[in-house]
């Protein structure tokens, strides 16, 4: 089964009562800026039509539309600083472009 066509910019448009419309229907949507300037080089290099579902401890839902893409993580990291999401997603990425 299919999601409608709708469905896709209905996720990921920005919602204008989120804080900073960080996120669309529940999904986080790529940020357009970033607390460290090493995050937002990283932030900048990834399709900007990804966007994400973000659990506890470090697991996440990336959908990448341009890329035909989903990653899924399942694990857990007590200690954020230890775990870029974003270079995990943009290493995955590039992995995939390489072969």
């Amino acid at each position: 089964m299919f999601l409608p066509e709708w469905w896709l910019d209905y996720s990921t448009t920005p919602n204008k009562d989120s804080r900073y419309q960080k996120h669309g229907a529940h999904f986080w949507i790529k940020p357009s800026c970033a607390k460290k300037f090493i995050d937002w080089e990283i932030i900048r290099q990834l399709p900007n039509d990804m966007f994400y579902a973000a659990g506890h401890y470090g697991q996440f839902i990336f959908i990448v539309p341009a890329r035909n893409l989903v990653v899924v993580r399942l694990a857990q990291t007590y200690n954020s600083d230890n775990f870029n999401e974003y270079k995990f997603l943009l290493d995955i990425i590039n992995t995939i472009e390489i072969c």
